[in-house]
């Protein structure tokens, strides 16, 4: 997936569950502004031995406010922190090949643009666990994602 359409994706993907979320709380994490809510998806983006977190695990959020956060990690660890000691976060609801490399998933998306390659395609094609994976087709347009 080229990096270029992840945030696309990934607000679409936030608005399409919106309904299934919490109230959303305004925070400044390390890659700028964002709202995080009760059932958002996130990726921590940088290890942190204290915390059990690796650069790219992913989770769910349990609890939010504007000075900590509780996560329910995808291999069923609770993880609660303070945002001033940790915020190296952000949404994960998509990631790139590069980011998604080495991660088993339950069902994969690949938004296959001009760039993708034949290596990035093995990985993408790779990722999933019970053999689902969605193929979209992207040319581009002068405006964007045709």
């Amino acid at each position: 997936m080229c990096g270029l359409h992840v945030p696309r994706i990934l607000h679409a993907a936030q608005w399409s569950l919106k309904r299934k979320r919490g109230e959303d709380v305004s925070l400044t994490v390390e890659r700028g502004d964002r709202r995080f809510a009760s059932a958002d998806r996130v990726m921590s983006l940088q290890n942190d031995r204290g915390l059990g977190v690796k650069n790219g695990t992913l989770g769910r959020v349990d609890t939010v406010s504007a000075q900590s956060m509780s996560v329910l990690t995808d291999d069923g660890r609770s993880v609660r922190f303070d945002l001033k000691d940790y915020d190296r976060l952000d949404h994960g609801y998509a990631a790139t090949i590069h980011k998604a490399q080495g991660m088993t998933l339950d069902r994969t998306h690949v938004l296959a643009t001009p760039g993708l390659d034949a290596h990035g395609s093995y990985v993408a094609l790779s990722r999933h666990r019970d053999g689902r994976t969605s193929i979209t087709v992207a040319t581009t347009s002068p405006g964007g994602i045709a």
